[in-house]
């Protein structure tokens, strides 16, 4: 294995990995991580000074780099966001070195298709099981269970009835959906709307079947690199309300009151709120389940 000398504090795999953004994820007994980024298999032992890893095909430190978004300067975030906001220091403590990863956005779409009425676990089976069924499996030396990340191209070739049987639910009807209307498109994937405005490509992406304002403002964050995007749920409603927009605590989340939600944010927070609202969505998460 290769040898990265990134310190957790900037980079903490760990938390990132399992912080509800990405789901394909699988940690073995001796802590390390192995995954899939498109049909690269990835391994990764994360040290607190660094971390050891290891693709394949091999030396595919470019896909690694891209996938964990290490231009990214996240102490220089972290100023900004606490000079904006002082009291986000204790969420930088309790989450140093969580980043947004750079995944490809039809993965994102079929993992967020996936999440309504649903939990983490869930989903993670969803999409691993999705990875199954579509069949490209990954032969690497280091993983006898591996395949490459589900393509909407892929998941078209398969029947509503197959995904309804593999336990998909209503959600099998979307899926199905989005690979026929991708293919009809003579696309193969969502890469292209990532040369679009983001108010463009999410129109585009709101036009397609289960795709409401959070899956596609999902989908701009974690898959099409709009760092700025905000997929705005109760936990940023809850932030924002109380430090900055009391005005509009108690009204039903209408399109304005989404959209204004997600404008006071990316306000206090700037270009990278997008960020920063996975900071908002951890602390909820882990306070959820220390409650439960």
């Amino acid at each position: 294995m290769e040898w990265a000398g990134i310190p957790a504090a900037e980079l903490n795999i760990p938390l990132t990995l399992t912080s509800g953004q990405s789901f394909g994820w699988h940690e073995l007994e001796n802590g390390r991580w192995i995954g899939a980024v498109g049909e690269t298999g990835v391994l990764l032992e994360p040290e607190e000074d660094g971390f050891r890893w290891a693709t394949w095909p091999e030396g595919r430190w470019d896909v690694i780099q891209r996938y964990l978004a290490l231009d990214v300067d996240i102490e220089g975030l972290y100023r900004t966001w606490t000079a904006a906001d002082a009291s986000f220091a204790l969420l930088i403590e309790r989450f140093r070195g969580l980043r947004v990863l750079r995944q490809s956005a039809d993965t994102v779409l079929c993992a967020f298709v996936c999440s309504s009425c649903n939990n983490v676990p869930r989903i993670a089976r969803m999409i691993r099981a999705l990875a199954r069924m579509t069949g490209r499996r990954i032969i690497a030396p280091w993983a006898a269970d591996l395949f490459a990340e589900p393509s909407l191209t892929h998941v078209g070739r398969l029947a509503e009835d197959v995904l309804r049987e593999a336990g998909f639910g209503y959600r099998a009807r979307y899926l199905a959906q989005l690979g026929t209307r991708i293919a009809a498109q003579g696309t193969d994937s969502l890469s292209e709307l990532a040369f679009l405005r983001w108010d463009e490509a999410r129109t585009r992406l709101m036009a397609l079947p289960g795709v409401g304002p959070k899956v596609a403002d999902c989908v701009g964050l974690f898959g099409l690199g709009h760092d700025h995007v905000i997929p705005v749920d109760r936990h940023v409603r809850r932030y924002v309300v109380s430090r900055h927009r009391p005005d509009l605590a108690g009204k039903s989340l209408t399109t304005n009151v989404y959209t204004a939600l997600a404008s006071a944010f990316r306000g206090i927070m700037g270009p990278y709120a997008g960020w920063a609202q996975q900071y908002v969505f951890m602390a909820a998460r882990t306070r959820r389940d220390s409650d439960s």
